[in-house]
């Protein structure tokens, strides 16, 4: 994963800039409409957010570990599906009383930066233990080398 490489903030803060750059791209095409920079919005929205995905769910496992854990991933995922549902519902109704998608697209920036604030305040890299695994080449090595000392005692 590219939290292994990165940590979760720094990809979630490229994430979530994917996701504005998709945003940026979706007001584009509020002014000049085309299907191409429609299909680059999507794509810079859709990986941006499915790169968020995995960062939220291997960052609860970090920050709350333990025999719970199912139930607070339960939890936080109902959460974020409420927060979507209502999301919709508040896009719909900015529409309906602003006449465009600025004020959507401004408030869905909003809700995203936070999210990048909030991974930075909780800091699940700080809690995470990453082990080095070896090659299989190493660890068949090392186990031979453990056998054929275990054979001299």
């Amino acid at each position: 994963l590219a939290t292994d490489r990165f940590g979760p903030e720094k990809t979630m803060t490229i994430s979530v800039g994917i996701v504005l750059a998709g945003i940026v791209f979706l007001n584009l095409v509020q002014k000049h409409p085309s299907p191409s920079l429609f299909l680059v919005a999507v794509l810079f929205y859709g990986m941006g957010y499915g790169l968020s995905l995995p960062v939220f769910m291997s960052s609860y496992a970090d920050v709350f570990q333990g025999p719970k854990l199912g139930a607070i991933l339960g939890t936080l995922t109902l959460g974020g599906l409420l927060g979507a549902a209502l999301g919709t519902g508040l896009g719909g109704y900015l529409r309906d009383i602003t006449g465009g998608y600025q004020m959507s697209f401004f408030v869905s920036s909003i809700a995203f930066a936070l999210s990048v604030a909030m991974m930075w305040s909780a800091r699940p890299s700080r809690i995470r233990t990453v082990r080095r695994v070896a090659s299989a080449g190493a660890a068949l090595e090392s186990h031979s080398v453990a056998q054929g000392a275990a054979g001299t005692d």
